[in-house]
C-alpha cells in the first residue's frame, strides 16, 4: 500500500514539474537590462574635457564611418491625417532582406537626418547587426518646408506612431534618438505601452534625454554663453521658420499668434510660449513642459531602454536625472563628461550600438 501511494505521489510529481517546465517553455526569456555590461566614457584627449567643446566638437567636427559600399540611400515622404508630410530618410542594402532589422533614428531640435551624429549612429548600428536604417526629419528639417502650422515639439509623438505602423509587423524595429527626439521615443513608448511589443519593437538606445523639461528649458537659455551661443543658435532657424509660415498664411486663425512677439524672442522659453503654445493648445510654455516631458511616461515604457546622459550636459540640470532602479525597463549610464551630444570619438555611437546587440543576443 505504501510503495503504491509512492508510486502514485511520485507520478503527480513528474506530471506537476513536467507542466510546469512546458508552462515555462512557452513563456518568453526575460533579462534585465542593468547588466548590460559596457566600456566606461574617457575623452579621447584631456583637452576634450570640457563640456563647451564637447557639446560644439560634437556638432561640428565629429567624422562619422563611411556607409558600407553595398548600401542605398533613398528619401521617402510620409503623407499625415491632417494634410502635412514627414520626410524618412532610408539606408538600407542594395539587395533588401524579406523581415529586415529595422532602426529608426530621430533627431534633436533644428537638426536633421544628414548631421554627423545621425550619421554615426547610422554607423554604428549597421556594424551591430541592424539591417536598414530608417531617419525620421521632424516636419520642416529635411528641407522642404511643412504645410500646416507649426511642425514639432517634445512631445509630438503623432508622426512617429503613424511611421511605426506603417512598417511590416514581422521586422524587428530598434529606436534611437537624441535630445528631443529622446524625450519623443520615451513619451511615445510610455504612450504605446503593450502595443510597443505588439509592433515589434524591441528596445530604445537614447543620448541626453531631458527628462524633465521644466527644469531644463531655464539652464538652457540661462543668461551668459548659453543664451547667447546655444538659444541663439536654434532660435535663428526656429524664427526664420516661423516667418516664412506667417508670410505663406499659415498663422492666420492661430489663436494668440504675435508675429512681432516672435520677432522679439530671445529665448527657447521665450519662442515656445510665442509659438508652440498657441499652435498646439497648451495654456503657457509650462503646461507644455508639463504635458510634453517624458519623466511622467517611463514607469508604461514595456521594452528595454538604454540612457546616456552626461553629468555636465550645459542643458540640462542634472536634478533632472532619474534612478535607474525606479524603472524595471531602464539601463542609465551618466557619466561625468560628455557635454550635449558630444562624446568626442565615438564611444556613445558604439554603446548605443551594443545595447541592441546585447538585447538581441538575449532572445
Amino acid at each position: 500500500m505504501t510503495h503504491r501511494l509512492l508510486l502514485a505521489a511520485t507520478s503527480a510529481l513528474l506530471l506537476h514539474l513536467s507542466n510546469s517546465f512546458s508552462a515555462l517553455a512557452t513563456f518568453p526569456k526575460t533579462f534585465n537590462p542593468k547588466f548590460f555590461p559596457h566600456a566606461p566614457y574617457i575623452p579621447p584627449s584631456p583637452l576634450l574635457k570640457n563640456q563647451h567643446i564637447q557639446t560644439i566638437g560634437g556638432a561640428f567636427f565629429r567624422d562619422p564611418p563611411p556607409v558600407p559600399s553595398n548600401y542605398i540611400k533613398k528619401r521617402e515622404r510620409v503623407n499625415t491625417p491632417d494634410s502635412d508630410f514627414f520626410h524618412v530618410d532610408i539606408l538600407r542594402p542594395s539587395t533588401p532582406k524579406t523581415n529586415p532589422k529595422i532602426a529608426v533614428i530621430l533627431h534633436g531640435l533644428e537638426s536633421t537626418s544628414t548631421s554627423p551624429l545621425c550619421k554615426s549612429l547610422s554607423s554604428s548600428f549597421i556594424d551591430s547587426g541592424i539591417d536598414e536604417i530608417h531617419c525620421i526629419c521632424f516636419r520642416g528639417c529635411s528641407g522642404v518646408p511643412n504645410l500646416t502650422p507649426g511642425a514639432y515639439h517634445l512631445g509630438f509623438t503623432s508622426d512617429l506612431k503613424l511611421y511605426l505602423n506603417s512598417l511590416p509587423q514581422s521586422s524587428e524595429k530598434y529606436l534611437s534618438a537624441f535630445s528631443l527626439g529622446a524625450n519623443v521615443i520615451l513619451k511615445c513608448l510610455g504612450e504605446l505601452g503593450q502595443d510597443a511589443i505588439k509592433l515589434n519593437v524591441k528596445a530604445a538606445s537614447l543620448l541626453c534625454v531631458p527628462f524633465d523639461c521644466t527644469l531644463c528649458q531655464p539652464k538652457l537659455d540661462a543668461s551668459g554663453f548659453n543664451k547667447n551661443v546655444y538659444s541663439r543658435n536654434f532660435l535663428k532657424t526656429l524664427i526664420q521658420k516661423t516667418e516664412l509660415q506667417y508670410y505663406n498664411g499659415l498663422m492666420e486663425g492661430v489663436d494668440g499668434f504675435d508675429i512681432e512677439r516672435v520677432r522679439r524672442c530671445t529665448t527657447i522659453g521665450e519662442f515656445d510660449n510665442s509659438v508652440v503654445a498657441p499652435i498646439y493648445n497648451f495654456s503657457n510654455k509650462q503646461d507644455y513642459y508639463r504635458q510634453s516631458s517624458c519623466l511622467q511616461y517611463l514607469e508604461d515604457v514595456e521594452i528595454p531602454f538604454l540612457v546616456i546622459n552626461a553629468n555636465d550636459d550645459p542643458f540640462f540640470d542634472k536634478d533632472c536625472y532619474v534612478d535607474e532602479n525606479d524603472y524595471e525597463m531602464m539601463k542609465a549610464i551618466y557619466t561625468e563628461e560628455g557635454g550635449h551630444c558630444g562624446y568626442l570619438g565615438g564611444w556613445a555611437e558604439e554603446t548605443m550600438g551594443d545595447f541592441f546587440k546585447w538585447v538581441n543576443l538575449q532572445e
